[in-house]
C-alpha cells in the first residue's frame, strides 16, 4: 500500500495495532516537471503582493482564518481559486473559478506566494500531505504551509529552503507576523529545483521499485 506521508503510516498502525506496518510504502506525489501553461495569469493589482490558495475553503481548513489574519497587511492581497463554504465567508478576498489543472498551476505560478493548507483531521496530528504541495514546489514561488507542527509539510519546511511553516493549531504568532512582513518586503525565497528532486518521476519510481525488490527478497 502506497501512502504519501509518515503520519499516514502512523494512522494505519494505530487502527490496526501495527499488524500491517511492513506492507506500507512511502513516496510523494509527482510534482516535476510542472504542467504546461495554458497562458493564464492572475489579474494584477498595482503595488499589492499576492498570496494564492487553490482549492475549496471548507470547515476544518483554517484558510479563512489565515486570510482574515493577513487583512491587517495593507500591501498583501489574498486570491482564492475554488469554492468557499458559506460558513467560511468571514474575510476579504478575490475569488476565481478553476477551469483546468493547467489554469490552477498557472494561477499559483503567477502569484507572489502559494498557500497550501492541511485539513484538521481531529486525530491530534495530520495524516495527510496535500497533492498540491508537490505541484507548488516546482513553480518558482515561496510556499507557505498552514499545517500542524508534526505534519509532513512542517517536516519538509525544515529541510527545504523556500518552504515556510505556519502553525494552524494556534493563534497566529509573532513568527507568522514576521513571515508575512518578510513576504511583503519580497524577502521570501522559492524552493530550488536541486532541493525537490524527491517529487520527480524518477525518484518516485525508483523508491517504488526499491520497495518491490526488498519485498521479493524477503
Amino acid at each position: 500500500v502506497t501512502v504519501t506521508c509518515h503520519n499516514a503510516i502512523r494512522y494505519f498502525d494505530e487502527i490496526t495495532m501495527n499488524r500491517y506496518h511492513c506492507k506500507f510504502h512511502l513516496t510523494y506525489h509527482i510534482g516535476l516537471p510542472r504542467l504546461q501553461t495554458c497562458g493564464y495569469s492572475i489579474p494584477q493589482r498595482g503595488g499589492l503582493r499576492t498570496i494564492v490558495h487553490v482549492g475549496a475553503i471548507l470547515p476544518g481548513r483554517p484558510v479563512a482564518r489565515f486570510a482574515k489574519f493577513i487583512e491587517k497587511f495593507e500591501r498583501v492581497r489574498f486570491v482564492q481559486f475554488g469554492n468557499v463554504a458559506a460558513s467560511e465567508l468571514t474575510f476579504r478576498y478575490e475569488q476565481y473559478s478553476i477551469k483546468s489543472p493547467r489554469m490552477a498551476t498557472d494561477a499559483m505560478a503567477t502569484s507572489d506566494a502559494i498557500l497550501v493548507c492541511d485539513l484538521d483531521s481531529g486525530f491530534g496530528y495530520t495524516p495527510y500531505l496535500p497533492s498540491k504541495f508537490a505541484y507548488a514546489l516546482a513553480l518558482g514561488r515561496p510556499v507557505i504551509c498552514l499545517t500542524t507542527p508534526d505534519s509532513e509539510m512542517a517536516r519538509l519546511s525544515r529541510l527545504i529552503k523556500g518552504v515556510y511553516f505556519i502553525d494552524m493549531t494556534m493563534p497566529f504568532s509573532s513568527d507568522a507576523v514576521a513571515l508575512i512582513e518578510d513576504f511583503t518586503d519580497g524577502k521570501l525565497s522559492a524552493p530550488s529545483i536541486s532541493d525537490i528532486g524527491f517529487v520527480s518521476p524518477e525518484a518516485v519510481a525508483n523508491l517504488f521499485l526499491k520497495r518491490v525488490k526488498e519485498t521479493l527478497q524477503k
